[in-house]
C-alpha cells in the first residue's frame, strides 16, 4: 500500500486488521513507521474504511503511536 505525503512516497507494506463493523462499512487498521527525509522515523497507526457496496479501501485518518 502507498501512502503519499507531500513529495514523498512511504510504502507501508503491513496486512490490514479488522476494527470494527460501523452503519458506513468495514473499518481497518494499519499500523507502520514513516521515515522521514531526515532520518526521524515516527510510529503511526493508519484508519482506512471499505464502505458498504465499494470494494475499494478510502484513507480516514492517520495518528501517531506510543
Amino acid at each position: 500500500m502507498l501512502f503519499g505525503c507531500y513529495n514523498h512516497v512511504y510504502f507501508l507494506k503491513k496486512n490490514a486488521i479488522w476494527v470494527e463493523e460501523t452503519s458506513y462499512g468495514n473499518k481497518y487498521k494499519i499500523d507502520g513507521t514513516l521515515k522521514g527525509i531526515n532520518g526521524i522515523e515516527l510510529e503511526v497507526r493508519t484508519i482506512w474504511i471499505v464502505e458498504t457496496n465499494y470494494d475499494q479501501a478510502r484513507f480516514v485518518t492517520l495518528v501517531p503511536r506510543g
